[in-house]
Order: structure tokens, then sequence, then C-alpha cells
């Protein structure tokens, strides 16, 4: 039951994530705001992957596996490239 309810969940923020980003590429006003909305996509997409992805494991779907193992690679990347890490190591030191 449980294993289903992420596998839901990794699917609306996956779509979720995809459909604004299409919306902010094609509506030029969502557009132009749209890049502080980056980071949010970017994790939204992280984390639909992810959890599909263990879902994929759950089930034992390998070829599924591979495929939201990978996509949510890439998410973290995506996620990792558009943290303020400057900002961040600013006010550290």
């Amino acid at each position: 039951m449980l294993v289903n309810v992420i596998g839901v969940l990794g699917v609306v923020l996956l779509l979720g994530s995809f459909i604004f980003s299409q919306a902010a590429f094609l509506n030029e006003k969502i557009k132009q705001s749209s890049s502080k909305w980056a980071l949010h996509y970017s994790i939204a997409n992280f984390l639909g992957a992810g959890m599909l992805a263990y879902y994929a494991y759950a089930l034992n779907n390998l070829i599924f596996l591979v495929v939201e193992g990978t996509w949510s690679a890439v998410g973290l990347v995506a996620v990792l490239q558009k943290l303020p890490v400057k900002k961040l190591l600013g006010k550290i030191t």
C-alpha cells in the first residue's frame, strides 16, 4: 500500500514539474519569472523520479528502475547546479 502511495506521489511530482516547466517555456510571461522557480521545479523533478525509482525497485522492474534512477541522478545534478552555493559559503565563512 505504501509503495503505491509513493509511486502515485512520484508521478504527481514528476509530471507536475514537467508541466510547469513546459508552461514556463511556452508562455513568455511565465518564462520571465520562471528563473526563481527553476530550483523548485528541479527539486520536484528529482524527488518525483527518486520516488518512482523506489517504486520500480519495489516492483522488481529493472528497466523502469534504470530509467527513473537515471532521471533522478540527472535531476540531482540539476538541483546542485541551481543551489546558491556561493551565497551559502559566504554565510559560513
